[in-house]
C-alpha cells in the first residue's frame, strides 16, 4: 500500500518527541468536550454524526488556532493527542448514548413497548413514574434516581467500547506496519498535520489548499449542505442520481444509482488501493445488474415494474443468490483469514506471550502482548457478565461475544481498506439464530424458543453491544495509523484513545439524562426516544430474519478465502475480498468508486508515483478538509433551525453565521493559495 504513504522530512527527526504537553491536552479536552455535545444535540436535533471526519477537521483548525495564538514548534505528536482523543470521542458518541441509552428507557416507560417490558431488567430505569415521565415529556430529573440506570449504561458502554478497541489491538503491527491498509481519514489526517505543522515538503502545500478551497466552495453548493440552510428556496447541486428506472427495459431488476458526490466521499474513495474500486465496481455491476437481470428473465425472483433503485436493490439483497448473505460471508472471511494466514506473526505473539515481552514488545507496542490479552479476557467476562445482566443464557452471551470480537474485526479492517464500517447486526442475529434457535438435524426444534426471554434477549445485546462497541476497533485502529504516518509512540496514542473513551462514554449519558429532562425525549427538538432497540429485540423472536441462508454464507466466507489467498500466491491480481464487501453492502456507491477509479488510474498512469503523492494525495487532503468543514457548518445552522433560533434585527441568524462561516474559511484559504502558488 505504498500509494498510501506520505514522507518525512528531515525537520520532524530533528524535534525533540513530547506528545502531552499542556497545550495539547487543554485543547484536545477542549474538542473533546465540543464534539461530546456536537455529536449528541446535532446528531439528534440537526441529523449530523461523524466518525473520523470530525478529527480530520480538527487538524486544519488546530494548526489555525496554534498559528493565531503564535504557537511554534508545535509537535507532529502533539496533533497525534487532539486527534487521537476527538476521534475517538466522535465514534464513542455514535448511538450509545443519544439513541440506545434513551430507547430502552422508553420501553420500560411508554405503554407501547408494555407488552416486551417484562422481559427487560428493572434496573435500566428508575421505578418511580414520574421519573419516566419526566424522561419522555420533560421535567425535574431526581438524579439520585437514576443512578442504578446511569452506571450500568456507563459500564456497559465502556466494557463494549474497549473490549472493540482491544481485541483488534494484538494485530495493530500486521495491519499498520505490514499490511499497511491506508485508513483514508488518517491518511488524511496525517498528511494535513505532516505539511502544515511539520512543514514537509512545502512545494506540495499549495494543491493542499487548492483542494481545501474547491472542496469547500463545492460542499456549501451541493444539496443539503450550507446555501440550502442559509437560502432555503436554493435546491443546491444534487450528490445522487437514480438510474434504475432507465434501466429496466434491457436490464429488468437491475438497480443502479449514483450517490455521495460530495467532496470527501470522493477523496475517501480516491485514496483507497485501486484492486479495492476495481473489485467493487466489478462486483457490483454483476450482482445488481448482470445476475438481477438473470434472475428476472429464468423467473428465479418475482419483478414488479416502476421500481427503484431501493425496491430492486432489496430484491437482491434478500432473493434468489441473496448477495446480502454473500457478503455477510465473504466480510467475515476478510477478518478472520488475514490473520489466520499470519503465522509467524502469531507463533511470535503467543511466543512473547508465554515467555514474556521483548525489549522490541516493550519499545514499540502499545502495551505488552501478555497484558494486552490480560485485558481482552478480562474485558470479554465483564461483557459476558454484563449481557447476562440483561437476561441472556451465559452459552449464548459467550457466543455472542466471540461472533462480536470477530465482526469488530471486520469493521475496522473495512475501515482501513475502504473507508467503510459497515455494522451487520442482523447478520449476527441470523448466526445466532441458526446455532440456537432453529432445529440442528436430529432435532425437532432448536435449544431455545425464539418466542420467550431468550429470544429477546439475543436481539437486545446484540443490538446494544453493537451501538456502544463498534467504533472501539475502529477509532482504535484509525489513530494508530495517523500515530504510524506522524512518528507517535503508540503508547502515547493508546493513552489518547482511554481519554476519549471515558470523557465520551461518562460525560455523554450524563449530558443525555440532563437533556432529556430539559427537553424530554420525546420532544420535536431533541427527538431522543426512539423503539428501534426494543423493535430490533422484538425481530429476533420471529425468528425468520429475512430467511438466512447458511449454503450461501459460507460460499461468501469460501470466496473471501480464496481471493485472500490467490492474493498472496499472485501479488498481481486486481481484486481484493474487501470490494467485494463493499460491491454487496454498498452497492449505491457502485458509479462513485468508477469515477475516482479512473481518476486515480489516470493519475498513476501519467503522474506515476510522484504525481500521486506529491499533487494528489496533498489534493485530495484539503478537498476532504473542505468537505468536512461545509459538514460541520451544516450541522450548527441545521441544529439551530431545529430548535428555531430568532432571528437578529429581522436577519436570519442562520444566514448571518453561515455567512461568517464562508468568510472565516476562504478569506484565509483564498490567502494560502495564492501565496503557496506565488513562492512556488
Amino acid at each position: 500500500m505504498a500509494e498510501t504513504e506520505v514522507y518525512a522530512g528531515e525537520e520532524a527527526e530533528m524535534m525533540e518527541y513530547k506528545a502531552f504537553t499542556a497545550r495539547a491536552v487543554v485543547l484536545a479536552l477542549f474538542f473533546g468536550v465540543l464534539w461530546i455535545f456536537a455529536q449528541i444535540i446535532m446528531g439528534v436535533a440537526a441529523g449530523y454524526m461523524w466518525t473520523g471526519e470530525g478529527a480530520a477537521a480538527m487538524m486544519i483548525i488546530s494548526y489555525a488556532l496554534f498559528a493565531a495564538l503564535r504557537q511554534r514548534n508545535v509537535r507532529l505528536e502533539e496533533y497525534g493527542v487532539i486527534f487521537g482523543i476527538t476521534e475517538v470521542i466522535c465514534c464513542a458518541s455514535l448511538g450509545w448514548a443519544q439513541y440506545a441509552f434513551p430507547s430502552t428507557v422508553l420501553a420500560l416507560a411508554s405503554p407501547r413497548y408494555k407488552a416486551y417490558g417484562e422481559y427487560l431488567p428493572s434496573f435500566l430505569a428508575p421505578a418511580a413514574e414520574d421519573q419516566l415521565k419526566a424522561a419522555m415529556y420533560g421535567g425535574a430529573i431526581r438524579w439520585g434516581e437514576w443512578v442504578t440506570p446511569i452506571l450500568f449504561y456507563i459500564t456497559f458502554g465502556l466494557v463494549m467500547f474497549l473490549f472493540s478497541m482491544f481485541v483488534v489491538m494484538p494485530v495493530r503491527k500486521q495491519v499498520i506496519e505490514i499490511e499497511r491498509l491506508p485508513f483514508p481519514v488518517a491518511t488524511v489526517s496525517a498528511t494535513v498535520v505532516r505539511m502544515t505543522a511539520g512543514r514537509e515538503h512545502p512545494e506540495r502545500l499549495r494543491w493542499l489548499w487548492l483542494g481545501l478551497l474547491i472542496g469547500f466552495l463545492v460542499g456549501m453548493l451541493q444539496e443539503g449542505f450550507m446555501l440550502t440552510k442559509m437560502f432555503p428556496g436554493f435546491s443546491g447541486i444534487p450528490i445522487s442520481h437514480d438510474f434504475t428506472p432507465n434501466l429496466q427495459d434491457l436490464f429488468p431488476g437491475s438497480a443502479l444509482m449514483i450517490t455521495g458526490l460530495t467532496p470527501d466521499l470522493i477523496a475517501w474513495a480516491y485514496i483507497i488501493p485501486l484492486e479495492t474500486q476495481l473489485t467493487m465496481v466489478l462486483f457490483g455491476i454483476l450482482f445488481y445488474v448482470v445476475i438481477a437481470t438473470i434472475q428476472v428473465r429464468l423467473g428465479w425472483v418475482t419483478y414488479e415494474p416502476g421500481g427503484g433503485w431501493y425496491d430492486y436493490s432489496y430484491v437482491v439483497w434478500l432473493k434468489g443468490i441473496s448477495t446480502i448473505h454473500l457478503t455477510e460471508g465473504t466480510y467475515f472471511a476478510a477478518a478472520i483469514v488475514p490473520v489466520l494466514i499470519s503465522t509467524a506473526y502469531l507463533k511470535r505473539m503467543f511466543r512473547s506471550v508465554v515467555s514474556g515481552p521483548t525489549d522490541e514488545e516493550k519499545r514499540e507496542e502499545p502495551l505488552t502482548y501478555r497484558t494486552m490479552w490480560a485485558v481482552i479476557v478480562v474485558l470479554f467476562v465483564a461483557a459476558v457478565g454484563l449481557l447476562v445482566m440483561l437476561r441472556m443464557p451465559v452459552i449464548m452471551a459467550v457466543v455472542m461475544m466471540i461472533i462480536q470480537g470477530i465482526t469488530f474485526h471486520m469493521y475496522m479492517r473495512s475501515i482501513g481498506a475502504a473507508n467503510w464500517s459497515i455494522p451487520i447486526p442482523t447478520g449476527i442475529q441470523r448466526l445466532m439464530n441458526m446455532i440456537f434457535f432453529q432445529p440442528w438435524p436430529g432435532m425437532e426444534k432448536g435449544f431455545f424458543e425464539p418466542m420467550s426471554q431468550a429470544g429477546f434477549s439475543t436481539g437486545l445485546s446484540d443490538i446494544l453491544t453493537l451501538e456502544a462497541g463498534s467504533g472501539g476497533g475502529v477509532s482504535s485502529m484509525e489513530t494508530f495509523r495517523f500515530a504510524f504516518l506522524t512518528r507517535m509512540k503508540p503508547k502515547d496514542m493508546l493513552k489518547a484513545q482511554l481519554i476519549g473513551a471515558f470523557m465520551s462514554l461518562t460525560i455523554g449519558i450524563l449530558l443525555v439524562l440532563f437533556l432529556l429532562g430539559k427537553f424530554g425525549g420525546l420532544s420535536e427538538q431533541m427527538k431522543f426516544m426512539y423503539g428501534y432497540v426494543v423493535t430490533r429485540a422484538a425481530n429476533q423472536m420471529r425468528v425468520n430474519l429475512g430467511g438466512f441462508s447458511f449454503k450461501i454464507f459460507v460460499a461468501g466466507f469460501i470466496l473471501g478465502a480464496a481471493i485472500i489467498l490467490a492474493r498472496i500466491r499472485f501479488p498481481w491480481l486486481p481484486i481484493d475480498a474487501y470490494g467485494i464487501v463493499l460491491a454487496g453492502l454498498l452497492n449505491e456507491y457502485i458509479l462513485l468508486y468508477m469515477i475516482t477509479l479512473i481518476l486515480k488510474y489516470f493519475t498513476l498512469k501519467i503522474g506515476g508515483t510522484r504525481g500521486y503523492e506529491g499533487v494528489a494525495i496533498p489534493f485530495v487532503a484539503g478537498l476532504a478538509t473542505g468537505g468536512i468543514l461545509v459538514g460541520i457548518y451544516t450541522g450548527i445552522l441545521s441544529l439551530l433551525d431545529a430548535i428555531g433560533i430568532q432571528p437578529i434585527a429581522g436577519i436570519s441568524t442562520i444566514l448571518i453565521l453561515g455567512i461568517i462561516f464562508i468568510l472565516i474559511t476562504v478569506i484565509p484559504t483564498i490567502f494560502a493559495v495564492v501565496r503557496a502558488f506565488t513562492k512556488a
